[in-house]
């Protein structure tokens, strides 16, 4: 039989690792088939006319051998008769997510995205680990239970804000969360992003944020105010309100949601009287007494962006 002549020609076919991949200076030996399976983007490499192809030597340029070492074990847990695969390290998930996301091993983030869901992490943890490596559905799980309890959670979310690809996402999950309408997205320049965060921990924590006017003339249109009055006296009040001169209140309904400590804006001074227009229901305009208000230190808004 004729040998094939040439040191850098490869064996096609061995049941001896058949590629390189070298990290930091060192050589680690797998197989190909393996590699192929187990990642989509070592498996484009060696089936294109690359270098690699060719040489059957993969080169990883600024990566940790360290770090390669953890993943290697997932590049041939798909050899057949190996139905058991390597234990995950809760403390190396990141480091294994990293990998999996850039070089597309799928069965290696498919079995970390479980240990998450598992709660292993902390549900702010796991939120910043599923937005970082594309974890879609965990992502969207999550942020459901971190706007369930948006009171704890709503400063965490800060961090996100001048990330124009996560905020479209988050904003009108945070407003619903707050009862506030969502804003328009992108949002528009006036009232910045600082100015609505704002006015979420004014929405979900009121009493933090908030005191009595001390007199009429505090009370400024586009002003963000709180009633004092509890049910009974807003419906009085409400009814009082359609006797006064050009002034329009709605027939107050019994179901209707109670105005009292509702977050509303200013829309319009009287002698005695302002209207306001609760944030949550543009459409409606009440009507009561200055000495009915509580303030909220958020000023300098001047509309809250509509849905």
């Amino acid at each position: 039989m004729a040998e094939i002549s040439g040191s850098n020609k490869r064996r096609r076919f061995s049941m001896e690792p058949d590629c390189e991949v070298v990290v930091e200076g060192e050589i680690f030996l797998v197989h190909s088939l393996y590699l192929m399976q187990a990642s989509q983007v070592f498996r484009s490499m060696l089936e294109s006319e690359m270098l690699e192809a060719t040489d059957g030597r993969i080169v990883l340029p600024n990566k940790l051998k360290e770090e390669f070492a953890l993943v290697l074990p997932w590049l041939s847990a798909v050899v057949p008769g190996n139905e058991i695969l390597p234990e995950v390290d809760m403390n190396q998930i990141p480091i294994l997510l990293r990998w999996a996301d850039e070089y597309g091993i799928n069965g290696l983030k498919l079995v970390c995205k479980d240990a998450i869901c598992a709660r292993t992490f902390s549900l702010e943890d796991s939120f910043l680990l599923a937005a970082e490596f594309h974890l879609d559905d965990v992502f969207d799980q999550r942020l459901v239970d971190i706007t369930d309890d948006l009171s704890r959670h709503w400063k965490f979310l800060q961090q996100f804000t001048d990330n124009k690809k996560l905020m479209p996402r988050l904003w009108p999950k945070i407003f619903e969360a707050a009862g506030l309408p969502a804003p328009d997205t992108p949002l528009p320049a006036h009232p910045s992003p600082a100015q609505l965060w704002q006015l979420i921990g004014v929405a979900i924590d009121p009493d933090s944020c908030e005191q009595p006017f001390g007199t009429a003339a505090e009370v400024k249109r586009g002003m963000y105010v709180k009633t004092l009055k509890d049910v009974q006296d807003l419906k009085q009040v409400c009814m009082q309100g359609r006797t006064l001169p050009g002034a329009y209140a709605p027939p107050w309904n019994d179901d209707k949601k109670c105005l009292a400590n509702r977050l509303c804006m200013v829309s319009a001074q009287h002698d005695s009287w302002f209207s306001v227009q609760p944030v949550n229901s543009f459409h409606e305009v009440f009507y009561v007494p200055y000495n009915a208000l509580k303030r909220v230190r958020c000023t300098d808004l001047q509309m809250l962006p509509r849905s």
